[in-house]
């Protein structure tokens, strides 16, 4: 009987135990915590931009005709002087081909012109020794004289004649030249525009040229970024990049600013949009995974730390522009730690001193942080949702 009391009074012990504990569970305010951690923290500006090639060269067409051969695909790589493509040159050879028959036809016409210009210097010769005899008249050797010199001028008149036909058919052969695309350097064709059959048209003053295709140098692969120009001012000559391409946000690209803006312009078209100052950024890496006019973010590092305690900047309060300060769980409970600031990201906060690597700080929700006060009992939930 005695047994059977001390085991009912254990029972209910323990029965009063757990329900203290139950209670208190269910009391504790609900947190989100993270833990403090030393690593690198870097201060980085923000900007936005795109892939492109430095070095690349728009091929468009110089002249009107339709296309009869394209011998490159789009990603091909190519030699500098491969033939890109051709359009049908009939009507240029046919050209050129009059040409030089017209050019043949003045040929003629000079030489004809030079011998009446003989034969007339001859028969004045002749003139003027029957004058000399008195066996003519001044008219007639007034006459001849003219007739020379009427033929001398007949050949400058053929030799001007010839100059603008073979400068006519250089033109021509250089049009014929130009029915022939070639490779400007080595490169690959990034972009593609024309099919066989298709009629491209000559730039003019007002239009532009029926455009080819675009060949480009993958090795002069860089990054055009837009910085605000509230920022361009921290923003120096090889300063680090860390790039983070549309195609792979997780993967990490280096690279290094090879050349400042030195204008701003309006980040787009809006009227009330902000200016922006171009920079240029060297990779230094594997690119493979990048093409020409991907969007990218970017991060430009201007300061960095080897090691620092780190913690979310969810976990930071300030109650004024000098108290700022963290709560940490211990124990189970709730105690508040005044802390010295260091470097700042978007996402994560250096502590200079206040708090040591490995505590739980606790990052909210922001409804739940308002409640806490020193020593009340908290419980951290699993969730990693750091958010209000």
């Amino acid at each position: 009987m005695k047994k059977i009391a001390i085991f009912l009074f254990f029972v209910v012990t323990l029965g009063i135990w757990v329900g203290i504990k139950k209670s208190n569970s269910a009391s504790a305010l609900e947190v989100n915590a993270a833990v403090a951690s030393v690593r690198n923290i870097e201060s980085s500006i923000l900007a936005s931009g795109n892939v492109i090639y430095d070095r690349e060269v728009n091929i468009r067409s110089e002249v009107t005709g339709r296309v009869s051969e394209v011998l490159v695909e789009e990603g091909q790589l190519v030699r500098k002087g491969d033939v890109l493509a051709k359009l049908d040159d009939t009507s240029f050879v046919a050209r050129v081909e009059q040409m030089k028959s017209d050019i043949n036809l003045l040929r003629i016409e000079l030489s004809r012109a030079k011998e009446e210009h003989i034969r007339a210097q001859q028969q004045l010769k002749r003139i003027k020794l029957l004058l000399a005899q008195g066996l003519t008249s001044e008219d007639s050797v007034e006459e001849l004289q003219t007739f020379a010199n009427l033929a001398r001028l007949q050949i400058e008149r053929a030799k001007a004649s010839l100059v603008g036909g073979e400068a006519l058919l250089q033109e021509s052969l250089q049009e014929l030249a130009k029915t022939t695309f070639v490779a400007p350097m080595d490169g690959l064709v990034v972009s593609l525009s024309i099919k066989v059959g298709e009629t491209v048209v000559a730039g003019t003053t007002n239009i532009i040229g029926s455009e080819l295709m675009l060949v480009a140098a993958p090795s002069s692969m860089k990054i055009n970024l837009r910085v605000d120009e509230a920022d361009v001012a921290n923003v120096k000559l090889g300063q680090l990049v860390n790039i983070y391409a549309a195609a792979d946000q997780e993967k990490k690209i280096l690279g290094t600013v090879s050349k400042i803006g030195v204008r701003a312009a309006t980040a787009n078209s809006t009227s009330n949009s902000g200016l922006v100052v171009m920079i240029k950024v060297d990779l230094d890496g594997n690119t493979q995974h990048l093409r020409s006019g991907m969007s990218c973010r970017a991060e430009i590092v201007n300061q960095q730390i080897g090691t620092a305690v780190v913690v979310p900047v969810s976990a930071l309060n300030r109650q004024n522009d000098e108290d700022n300060y963290l709560w940490i769980v211990e124990e189970g409970k709730a105690k508040r730690l005044s802390v010295e600031l260091g470097l700042a990201t978007d996402t994560e906060q250096q502590i200079l001193a206040g708090v040591s690597e490995g505590q739980q700080v606790i990052t909210g929700p922001s409804r739940k942080t308002a409640l806490l006060r020193d020593g009340i009992a908290v419980r951290v939930i699993e969730t990693p949702n750091q958010g209000s």
